[in-house]
């Protein structure tokens, strides 16, 4: 951590690099597994309805494109 940063700021790098690697590091071109656009905007908006152990919160924590989708979706809202 340089002198000027603060710890928060270290925080704020360290979910960025997670999130840069995570568009990337599973791929999934052919989409195997993955729920509608429909479930994935509910998921984006409305955690809360789904239990942590839902099969659906592990597959976009290991599929890319299902991962980047929940993201730009909620980005999107919030613009």
């Amino acid at each position: 951590m340089n002198s000027g940063d603060t710890p928060q700021a270290e925080h704020v790098d360290v979910w960025a690099e997670l999130r840069r690697v995570a568009r990337h590091a599973f791929p999934n071109p052919e989409r195997k597994g993955c729920p509608s656009e429909d479930v994935l905007r509910k998921l984006a908006f409305d955690l809360k309805s789904f239990a942590m152990d839902d099969p659906l919160i592990d597959h976009v924590a290991t599929c890319s494109p299902c991962l980047n989708l929940v993201w730009r979706l909620r980005e999107e809202r919030s613009a």
